[in-house]
């Protein structure tokens, strides 16, 4: 039985839909090609912003 991952097979886009706020963070996360900056990024997607600081655009989610 193949896992999900195993599934969708090497090199194939994943099935998000453009209202899905994932697709924004993998957006986000094709665009840096520093390797560093990308783990940056994807740990910031899970953090909640300090107070006062602005929301990145991935997490205000196109469905909202």
């Amino acid at each position: 039985m193949k896992s999900e991952a195993g599934a969708l097979g090497e090199g194939e886009p994943l099935p998000l839909s453009p209202a899905d706020p994932a697709s924004g963070i993998l957006e986000a996360l094709l665009a840096v090609e520093d390797e560093r900056e990308r783990l940056e990024l994807l740990l910031s997607a899970f953090e909640p912003p300090a107070e006062g600081e602005l929301l990145p655009e991935f997490w205000l989610g196109k469905s909202m």
